[in-house]
């Protein structure tokens, strides 16, 4: 998974786990089962889920070893498409500030 769909992610949880809601260190400790952190496929992929990116939530490396390889319930879906909604809104909030940037780079500072 790219970092920046990692950080995005990361954000749109607010730190916390998909599933127990837990806190998750940044760092992603590999050696902490608590606070290290996984990429989650919400479609297990030993399922046929893909490996797309809106597919893909963090959490904590023991809950996804709990959830194994279970069909998501109703919730986790809809709690996907929610977090998924909000990192849409987020990374267009992004590139139209990044946009502005380069126009006024380009025209100067004085476009509206």
């Amino acid at each position: 998974m790219r970092p920046l769909l990692t950080d995005l992610l990361y954000k749109a949880q607010e730190g916390k786990c998909f599933h127990c809601l837990g806190l998750m260190h940044r760092t992603n400790d590999s050696f902490s089962p608590w606070f290290g952190w996984t990429r989650e496929h919400i479609f297990a992929r030993a399922n046929g889920g893909k490996g797309l990116a809106n597919n893909v939530v963090l959490a904590h490396k023991t809950c996804n070893n709990r959830r194994g390889h279970r069909w998501p319930t109703d919730v986790e879906v809809v709690r996907t498409v929610r977090l998924y909604e909000q990192i849409d809104r987020v990374a267009f909030v992004n590139a139209a500030g990044k946009a502005k940037e380069f126009v006024d780079k380009i025209y100067g500072e004085n476009t509206a």
